[in-house]
């Protein structure tokens, strides 16, 4: 049976993309795909809440026009992204693999929690298994410290309101690696802002028209940040900080 190559290219074009937000069938255009626009009136609704933060409103306004498997979808691999340091760390763009990583995280911290009632829960911090003093010893270039990182993000994800103090000989290697995780949700991977938008987008109103805009915010400086979805707003430490030993 010969190839119909339009239709194949058809098939090909329609196929999702799993790094780029979920698109939508059109009613006035049946036969493409296009993403939904939503009107500054959706967008100035109320926003959305999900897993207990309040949402930016323009995500808000396009997550009301998904379809119930979209939405599931976007749980799973969401929830899947907080418990599977691999995963994880493919989503924040970087290329580790289970072996050897994976026996890295398996000795550093490993995160639990369940879905109850539309709600993600993460097991109590303090009943995580982890050795709470050790010292990694592991040969150069196997990605201790991106490992680490990558734990850093997968407690802010379980964790809003962790408080992160990291640790460093000198000022300008703590300055390096804060801006290597601050940059995650600064610069967010197109994936890690389709599952975690709260993480790194703000609503901010325009004062004359009144409608509101999701914008990336700068969330802090090379010392500390705190991330937009912060819930409280009691505690004087930021999201994450570091210090040296020359630290006042």
């Amino acid at each position: 049976m010969p190839l119909d190559f339009n239709r194949a290219m058809t098939d090909v074009v329609r196929q999702p993309r799993p790094d780029v937000a979920p698109f939508f069938e059109s009613d006035d255009a049946p036969d493409e795909d296009v993403e939904v626009c939503p009107s500054a009136e959706e967008i100035n609704a109320p926003p959305e809440s999900v897993d207990g933060t309040v949402m930016p409103r323009e995500w808000s306004a396009r997550y009301r026009h998904w379809t119930s498997e979209q939405k599931s979808e976007w749980r799973a691999t969401r929830n899947r992204c907080r418990v599977d340091p691999i995963f994880c760390s493919s989503v924040l763009g970087m290329d580790l693999v289970e072996t050897p990583h994976l026996v890295l995280f398996q000795d550093l911290l490993m995160f639990r929690g369940e879905e109850k009632d539309g709600r993600w829960v993460p097991a109590p911090f303090d009943t995580l298994t982890v050795k709470h003093k050790k010292m990694l010893l592991a040969s150069r270039g196997v990605c201790k410290t991106t490992s680490i990182r990558v734990v850093m993000v997968m407690a802010l994800l379980n964790y809003v309101d962790i408080r992160i103090c990291f640790l460093t000989g000198s000022d300008g290697l703590g300055k390096l690696q804060l801006a290597a995780i601050k940059n995650h949700f600064e610069n967010p991977s197109t994936e890690f802002l389709r599952l975690f938008p709260e993480y790194c987008l703000k609503s901010k109103q325009n004062k004359a028209s009144g409608n509101w805009h999701d914008v990336h915010v700068p969330m802090g400086n090379s010392q500390k940040f705190s991330v937009p979805c912060r819930l409280t707003s009691v505690f004087a430490e930021p999201t994450m900080k570091i210090s040296t030993r020359r630290s006042q």
